[in-house]
């Protein structure tokens, strides 16, 4: 291991290291804010020699590794890639290309299991090797310019030591077990949701604090409306207002029972949603009027707008959930209401730049299509129907066409001014409801109980109901079905499309409740896996072109299915044909064999 601070220690070092096809990084820093914190020391190497670069020291010098680093004929092997190479770009504007993540890689191999992937675990799980990590907030305590002790030289070093002999080792059960691929696009999404990250976002303060004046409101109307079927079951006071506290299950639970005529097991969301009654509506629309009250105010802004450049830089979860779904956080952005609204706060920060919002249409019952070749779906699908219409046709031997307005050749909708819809109207939209909750609900592994509840439909209706689906398109019965016997068989829930896997080994066979669960998500994995995949392959794609003819343009976020951009006005026109043509070729990827349509909107804020 050795120490560097001069201009001729590093020369030397670099002799070495252009000699290897892969290397160990590191960083140090003073925090974990890559706008605000700084870079104090640079570590690379292997399990043979170790360099420890000061950066303070070197000035710069650093910019001679650095410029090396940038190169991407030499792999570089890191613990949490991102972290690494936000701060590389933060603090020195020079983005590392071909970079790994062994956190991702151990990720991949245990989604499914409760097992952690700090360094000092996976080292240990997979070399035998104690690292002590307890150096480690040392450095957030330093300034830029302090002297640096021996024991945290030696534990910056040891954290590249193993990397490489780390990384072989996760790459090579990723190939035993197919997922070889899937991890190089795990590393490659890293780097663009380090980009999206430091990027941020803009919201427009008068706008987003105009808001709370509006879920006041309407949080005090979803109360009177609430308050309407609870006076007559409880005491009320001088106000004629009823005295019960609705965040109170003990209160409201027994006056939701005589309301609604049947037990509940409980008030919480699930449970609620199953019952279809007006109360429980009104019950849940207050709840979600109030909770906006609270949560996206002043405080959020004051809480999540960065003092520096005034945006938004919301944290992305990689893996937030075992089906390789991103998930957000510090705040999450992917939670934001759908209500135009809410969502038009988001702007762009200058005038002359746009938001580009694009989503892909129906992407996980295409995916279902492209697996299980049913060929009702892919004949609705070129023809460009509407998928849930066709299906509703088929499954009540109604003619297709009476599943559209007349007026517009779309789907029925209620008039948006006076909320009229003609008889025709509501039986159509009532029917092609019916099927979506069927087409949704069987790949969420969705069973008749639920069903039936969801849909006011007894036991047997819902039994018969799910018959008719399946004898309507055997195909996809075939899948499900097949499904949930590899997982039997297998102990793990596998995604086809992408090799995605999540491990089962924790389930107890005997307990069926557990087994029931396991094989939902069995049912469910490949389609949201792919689906993960998908929208991470369009990220990848959209950073190389946007990188490649240096648009000036930049990702701001990303809503599982949805992809935003914040744009100059010149390049707009040209970076949504972009955008749209790329995140087909990403679906077309996974599912060559379906169409794919994607909407983009050109406005200047997020328009859905």
């Amino acid at each position: 291991m050795t120490y560097i601070t001069t201009s001729k220690q590093l020369d030397k070092s670099l002799e070495y290291l252009k000699s290897l096809q892969g290397v160990g990084y590191d960083l140090e820093t003073t925090g974990l804010d890559p706008l605000t914190d700084k870079v104090l020391l640079i570590q690379v190497g292997n399990e043979y020699r170790q360099y420890v670069y000061d950066v303070y020291k070197l000035r710069t010098h650093i910019f001679k590794l650095l410029d090396w680093l940038k190169l991407p004929d030499t792999r570089k092997i890191a613990h949490n890639s991102k972290f690494e190479y936000q701060f590389t770009k933060s603090n020195f504007k020079i983005e590392i290309e071909n970079i790994h993540c062994t956190m991702l890689g151990h990720q991949l191999l245990v989604q499914g299991r409760n097992i952690g992937s700090g360094l000092a675990k996976v080292a240990k799980k997979f070399l035998g090797v104690d690292l002590d990590k307890s150096s480690q907030k040392s450095f957030s305590e330093m300034e830029f310019g302090d002297k640096f002790d021996d024991d945290q030289i030696e534990y910056a070093g040891l954290d590249v030591k193993y990397l490489i002999p780390l990384y072989a080792k996760i790459q090579h059960l990723l190939a035993q077990r197919g997922m070889k691929e899937l991890g190089t696009l795990e590393y490659d999404t890293a780097r663009v949701l380090g980009d999206m990250e430091l990027n941020g976002i803009y919201v427009d303060k008068p706008k987003w604090l105009a808001l709370k004046t509006l879920a006041a409101d309407t949080a005090a109307k979803a109360k009177k409306d609430l308050d309407n079927f609870f006076i007559p079951h409880c005491s009320v006071d001088l106000f004629r207002e009823p005295i019960i506290n609705y965040n109170s299950h003990q209160q409201i639970k027994p006056i939701l029972e005589k309301i609604i005529g049947k037990p509940l097991e409980n008030t919480n969301v699930n449970t609620l949603k199953s019952v279809r009654h007006e109360v429980i509506d009104a019950l849940l629309e207050y709840r979600q009027a109030t909770k906006r009250v609270t949560t996206y105010g002043e405080a959020f802004l004051n809480e999540n707008v960065h003092k520096l450049d005034k945006r938004i830089h919301a944290r992305f979860v990689q893996l937030g959930a075992k089906t390789g779904r991103m998930a957000g956080k510090e705040p999450n952005l992917m939670n934001i209401p759908k209500e135009a609204v809410y969502r038009a706060a988001f702007t762009s920060q200058h005038s002359d730049y746009k938001i580009i919002a694009a989503d892909f249409s129906g992407q996980e019952l295409r995916l279902l299509t492209q697996l299980s070749k049913e060929p009702k779906f892919t004949y609705a699908l070129e023809q460009g129907m509407d998928l849930h219409s066709y299906s509703a046709s088929l499954i009540y031997n109604r003619p297709y066409d009476d599943f559209l307005d007349p007026d517009t050749g779309k789907v029925w909708k209620k008039d948006p001014e006076t909320d009229f819809l003609c008889d025709k109207g509501k039986e159509m939209l009532a029917l092609r409801g019916n099927t979506k909750a069927i087409n949704f609900g069987l790949i969420y592994g969705i069973g008749p109980t639920k069903l039936g509840k969801n849909l006011g439909l007894d036991l047997d209706g819902a039994k018969k109901l799910i018959k008719l689906y399946f004898k309507t398109f055997p195909k996809i019965k075939y899948t499900l079905d097949n499904l949930v016997a590899d997982a039997t068989k297998n102990k793990y829930n596998y995604s086809p499309l992408d090799k995605r896997r999540v491990d089962l080994s924790h389930v107890d066979w005997d307990n069926k409740g557990e087994v029931a669960h396991a094989m939902n998500e069995a049912k469910n994995l490949p389609f949201q896996g792919a689906g993960a995949s998908t929208t991470k392959k369009a990220l990848c794609l959209l950073k190389a072109e946007i990188d490649k003819k240096d648009y000036d343009a930049r990702l701001v976020n990303v809503v599982h299915d949805e992809i935003l951009l914040e744009v100059h006005e010149d390049d707009a026109d040209d970076v949504a044909k972009m955008e749209e043509k790329l995140m087909i070729l990403a679906f077309n990827y996974y599912a060559p064999d379906v169409s794919m349509e994607v909407d983009s909107h050109v406005s200047g804020h997020w328009k859905h």
